[in-house]
């Protein structure tokens, strides 16, 4: 059974949520330019309050008129609302994306520009000359289907694999090409 195939251009899921942003006292008056200016130095890297990657953000408002200490943090607390873009993937998931480089044993692609994905062959019923025929075929700028085997969020690296039933799919695929 073949499972969803999930475009790289969709992977981002938009999540309204509230998060509590700290900020030094010497930045009073000037909150709303560093609270967006602290979330620019947030994008693209792992945030747990938001459980992925923090591609984009809009809507950014706060919701008190003024901040709050919490026990003795040097930091004052402002509470705010925005929509998020988040990048989160888990093993299993079936990706399509576009390939950028191609290596003796390995294809390799990105996600948002930020996020790197290393695809293997482990195929189990194909020998290697038929793997080798479909990877003459690869070229930059193809579009290449995998299945995610590991996702390390906190490094934005994404270990695929092209499995027995991935490589059936690319099979069928260039068949088709073929027979147009």
């Amino acid at each position: 059974m073949v499972s969803e195939i999930i475009d790289g251009d969709s992977l981002t899921k938009i999540v309204t949520k509230e998060l509590d942003i700290g900020l030094y006292p010497q930045f009073m008056g000037r909150e709303e330019s560093c609270v967006n200016k602290l979330l620019k130095q947030r994008k693209f890297k792992y945030n747990p309050d938001l459980n992925g990657i923090l591609i984009r953000f809009d809507d950014i408002e706060f919701l008190t008129d003024t901040g709050r200490i919490i026990d003795d943090s040097p930091f004052i607390y402002w509470k705010i609302r925005g929509k998020f873009h988040i990048f989160n993937v888990q093993p299993n998931q079936i990706l399509k994306s576009f390939i950028n480089r191609i290596g003796k044993e390995y294809i390799g692609c990105s996600f948002a520009g930020c996020i790197d994905a290393t695809i293997k062959f482990e195929c189990q019923t194909f020998d290697h000359e038929q793997i080798e025929d479909i990877c003459t075929n690869l070229n930059v700028g193809d579009s290449i289907t995998f299945k995610v085997k590991r996702f390390i969020s906190t490094q934005r690296y994404i270990e695929g694999i092209i499995d027995d039933e991935i490589f059936r799919m690319i099979c069928n695929e260039n068949n088709k090409n073929k027979n147009r």
